[in-house]
């Protein structure tokens, strides 16, 4: 039986269908101006799972050779789903610059916004992408996607963890100069209901309270309220409250105002709400002492 690539000049059908990734790749290079065919063959590399470089490259090779709003939304869902175990091929493959230009080219497109933030923040996650991400403009595209689509939830969360991700390294003025800790308090306040927005939002606020300079612009945006109400509304969720008490920890620790400030929201009484409440959970017990620890009184 003729294998799927006997006939090189036949152009493939079904590529979408096929499960053997390097065959897919082959194909997507024999006929890499036939769009049909890029496109199918994004889908099923998705769906295999890109766990070589040659397919990042084909995929990355596909987002360069044809723009279609399909196509570059297909790609960059492979792409994000490859990501956080493979955040170094991606980037070495140019995948930082195709879901920079993706985005910027589909801004309308809330499903493609969300896996390039979901993309955005794997790489930044990894400690030798992050500074390219921020270099190549991916805080400002994160940014961008969450004022453009506020009602939608799930480019929310992802983009509230690509800006924490940013945040985690070494450039927290820059989150906060690109309008990025305006852009998580306002998707707090706007998916109030949604325990992973509060998380996210949380951790982007605890990476953004430890850095000198950026304490009082979260306390001057509301973050201290937004913590607490987030613990409260959610207090059953350990991941709420292991980043809101480190939120909280991070803000106290830094002058006597934002502590008076933390203690007035109501800081201190949600810290202890959070103890009582997950008392097995080694995460939010050591967050919550800490949190404890750093202010030099507690008043409630």
């Amino acid at each position: 039986m003729p294998s799927k690539l006997s006939q090189p000049w036949r152009v493939p059908r079904n590529i979408s269908t096929w499960d053997d990734a390097r065959l897919v790749c082959e194909a997507m290079k024999k006929h890499s101006e036939n769009e049909k065919v890029a496109l199918g063959g994004c889908r099923a590399l998705r769906r295999c799972g890109l766990s070589t470089s040659d397919a990042i490259t084909t995929v990355v090779s596909a987002m360069r050779a044809h723009s279609s709003e399909k196509l570059q939304r297909t790609a960059a869902a492979a792409l994000a789903e490859a990501a956080p175990q493979r955040a170094q091929a991606v980037s070495a493959a140019g995948g930082l610059q195709a879901l920079m230009r993706a985005m910027e080219a589909h801004a309308d497109d809330g499903e493609l916004q969300s896996y390039g933030c979901a993309a955005l923040a794997a790489l930044a996650a990894d400690e030798r992408c992050e500074a390219e991400v921020a270099d190549a403009g991916g805080l400002g595209a994160v940014v961008k996607a969450l004022a453009a689509h506020t009602d939608d939830v799930n480019l929310q969360r992802r983009g509230c963890d690509a800006l924490a991700s940013i945040a985690a390294g070494a450039h927290q003025l820059a989150v906060v100069d690109a309008g990025g800790l305006a852009a998580a308090v306002n998707a707090m306040a706007a998916h109030v209901t949604d325990a992973e927005v509060q998380r996210a939002g949380c951790a982007v606020l605890t990476s953004l309270a430890r850095a000198a300079g950026c304490e009082e612009a979260v306390v001057a945006a509301g973050g201290p309220l937004a913590v607490v109400a987030a613990m409260t509304t959610h207090a059953a969720d350990v991941g709420v409250a292991c980043e809101g008490c480190f939120a909280l920890a991070n803000l106290a620790v830094q002058n006597l105002t934002c502590e008076r400030v933390v203690l007035a929201a109501g800081g201190a009484r949600a810290i202890t709400a959070s103890i009582d409440k997950h008392a097995g959970d080694a995460r939010v017990v050591e967050a919550a002492g800490a949190a404890l620890r750093r202010m030099t009184y507690v008043a409630w």
